[in-house]
């Protein structure tokens, strides 16, 4: 290895690492900044990891990829996702992501960039034992953060959200890195012989433990006992030893008898009071989450048969979701109707790029553990450790994605894994080079400027627009809450506007629902803010028009300009044919709402306050009778009619109305006195 080679590899060291450093920023002057903060900063390392490890394949061959069907599979799926979310429901949405979740298109091929690199850099085996506990060392740093801020020892971290939700913002990721975190660390705890190395991954093992029991995430959890089980039993029939057999025979017998007490007594106090067990002993399709899940999945298998081959596109499970949603949603969960995740990677996968897309997805996991296979099948003794537990940690993280859905750490750590269970089975089968052929100097420069130019337009290009748009939202969103000054917000929203980024109608949805909600907050004696306020409001309308115009089916955003109609008519005199107009383009576009999502209750809520608006209250009452056809169980539609009818002046059917509200949902009762 010359000293280019050596200088380069250190620099994709550095980069490796800064990936999952980027797991831990928080910029708290950025709009959801759990999430931002992270996908931008690891979008911009691996663009650079990539570009210099291309600098390093050219040079040496020794670094390109070799035949592997692991890679291939990876390949295979990235490249029908990339397919059908071009003849997707909204391409635009499925490469750029949005600025909630940001994932898209363009953050998956940043990961199987990652674990190309991975695959073909990392070589010896104390580069990966180095590296692997560097992945623990990042474990156990989001468990003691979790801690610190769960019990609030200290105020370093006052970025991260109080509870158990700490640097990564969500439980469910936590949950998710931790599962995967703590079946490595007893991977190198039974393989290691040294006692010193046992009592430091011991010690990791239990600093994660009870945080990652507490989170109490059943996909996670559920994983993490069937892999303990199943390594029980492994080691049972594998051990020669009479004393581990017994003492494994009898933690596996522990581990099916306490679970099966639980479930049986999931009634009991000593269940219901313990974190172990509350959770999964009281797994039941009556509880609210199984609920909303199942309702989720059918509406998926539904929206699967309407676009069996190319799918929807990845990022648009929420046009499946929003076109066979059904109203009895309400009653569950009334406050989340809006789903963009499945919840289950299996049915997001189907839904989101078809038959073709799952085969393609699931392939990964079952090539991935066939190659598993066939390495133990070469050296069993020497070969089982590794093969049980690399096997069982792409099981928990498969087992995991069927009730959650992907995260960029957990993700990291898996594509981590599977690139050295990559690396083993390619050493072990001896495959060869992709392309061996040497690259003339010429076609070497060539390449390298090409990259170079492209790193450099994506890294100060489109990631520094991304990141422009996250913090000039959060600007936004603090002049509007705290200083309610909409002269400069309406200068702030012009500058964010005058960035051409599709993620920008990410900012109309949540700026809509920002004004939607304090426009009555106006002072309507300064002039100056009240024709800003009218400013902002055409403005939002104008943009959102221009999304509509990309992509028409998006439910969300149609039901949103029409809030934006019904505000803006309130600056307009009564019964004035302007009032008109906009409550007649509110009317337009809700009927197309209704189009895209008929059992969405509150489309017909809206339509009914237009009609109240227009002075037509029989036709308002008519669309209140709709959504109660739909669901005839949910306590608003009965508030709203009862309502209706007291203004029309029939009390009696008001009172009626009233009364059957608050048989439905008795916590109504401080509206129905507002309503009164």
């Amino acid at each position: 290895m010359n000293k280019i080679e050596k200088y380069l590899k250190y620099i994709i060291y550095s980069l490796i690492a800064l990936c999952f450093i980027s797991c831990l920023f928080i910029f708290n002057t950025w709009i959801f900044p759990f999430i931002t903060s992270k996908t931008i900063l690891f979008r911009i390392f691996v663009e650079l990891l990539f570009f210099i490890y291309l600098i390093l394949a050219i040079r040496n061959k020794e670094y390109r990829p070799k035949k592997s069907w692991i890679l291939y599979s990876v390949l295979i799926f990235t490249v029908i996702a990339i397919i059908t979310s071009l003849f997707g429901i909204n391409p635009y949405l499925s490469f750029k992501g949005d600025l909630e979740r940001m994932w898209g298109i363009n953050t998956w091929i940043h990961l199987v960039l990652f674990f190309i690199v991975l695959s073909n850099v990392l070589k010896t085996k104390k580069e990966w034992f180095l590296f692997f506990n560097f992945i623990l060392v990042f474990c156990v740093t989001i468990a003691v953060t979790s801690y610190m801020s769960m019990f609030q020892v200290s105020k370093i971290f006052l970025s991260a959200r109080p509870g158990m939700e700490g640097l990564l913002g969500n439980i469910a990721y936590i949950a998710g890195v931790l599962l995967l975190g703590l079946i490595l660390s007893l991977y190198f705890f039974i393989g290691k012989r040294n006692w010193g190395w046992k009592i430091f991954y011991g010690t990791i093992f239990l600093i994660q433990l009870p945080l990652f029991l507490r989170t109490q995430i059943r996909g996670a959890n559920l994983a993490f006992w069937i892999v303990l089980l199943i390594l029980s039993l492994a080691f049972i029939f594998k051990s020669k030893n009479k004393q581990i057999k017994i003492l494994l025979g009898v933690f596996a017998i522990l581990i099916v008898g306490t679970f099966t007490l639980a479930f049986i007594n999931k009634n009991s106090n000593w269940v219901k009071n313990n974190f172990v067990f509350s959770k999964m002993a009281t797994i039941s399709f009556n509880t609210g989450t199984v609920r909303t899940r199942l309702i989720s999945w059918s509406g998926g298998l539904k929206a699967f048969q309407e676009r069996p081959i190319v799918g929807f596109g990845m990022e648009n499970y929420y046009y499946a979701f929003d076109k066979y949603l059904q109203a009895d949603y309400y009653n569950i969960a009334a406050s989340e109707t809006w789903f963009d995740r499945a919840h289950n990677m299996l049915v997001e996968t189907l839904v989101c790029h078809g038959i073709l897309g799952l085969i393609s997805y699931l392939a990964i996991f079952l090539i991935t553990i066939l190659s598993l296979y066939k390495v133990y099948k070469i050296n069993k003794e020497k070969n089982f450790i590794f093969c049980i537990f690399f096997s069982l940690i792409v099981m928990a993280y498969f087992i995991q994605n069927f009730f959650v859905f992907d995260s960029l750490a957990v993700a990291l750590i898996f594509f981590s894994i599977l690139a050295y269970i990559n690396l083993v089975y390619i050493n072990e089968t001896e495959k060869k080079l992709i392309y061996e052929k040497d690259i003339p100097d010429a076609v070497q420069w060539i390449i390298i400027v090409l990259f170079g130019i492209l790193s450099l337009y994506f890294v100060f290009g489109v990631n520094m627009s991304d990141r422009y748009i996250a913090k000039q939202n959060y600007v936004i969103q603090k002049i509007l809450g705290q200083e309610r000054d909409f002269q400069k917000a309406y200068q702030e929203m012009q500058k964010l506007y005058e960035n051409n980024n599709y993620l920008n109608k990410d900012s109309s949805t949540m700026l809509i629902d920002t004004v939607s909600s304090m426009y009555t907050t106006v002072n309507s004696k300064d002039p100056n803010q009240t024709q800003a306020l009218y400013n902002i409001l055409t403005l939002l309308i104008d943009r959102t028009n221009h999304y509509l115009s990309i992509n028409d089916k998006d439910a969300y955003l149609q039901i949103n300009l029409a809030r934006l109609y019904i505000v803006r008519s309130n600056f307009f005199a009564p019964e004035s044919k302007e009032k008109l107009n906009e409550l007649n383009n509110a009317k337009k576009v809700l009927n197309k709402s209704i189009e895209l999502s008929p059992e969405r209750l509150h489309n017909y809520y809206f339509m009914a306050n237009v009609y109240s608006m227009m002075g037509n209250i029989d036709l308002a009452i008519k669309e209140l009778e709709i959504a109660l056809k739909y669901n005839d169980k949910y306590g608003e539609t009965y508030l709203m009619l009862g309502s209706l009818y007291n203004y029309k002046g029939d009390s009696k059917r008001g009172e009626e109305y009233i009364q059957k509200a608050l048989e439905m949902n008795p916590e109504l009762q401080n509206r129905i006195k507002t309503t009164q």
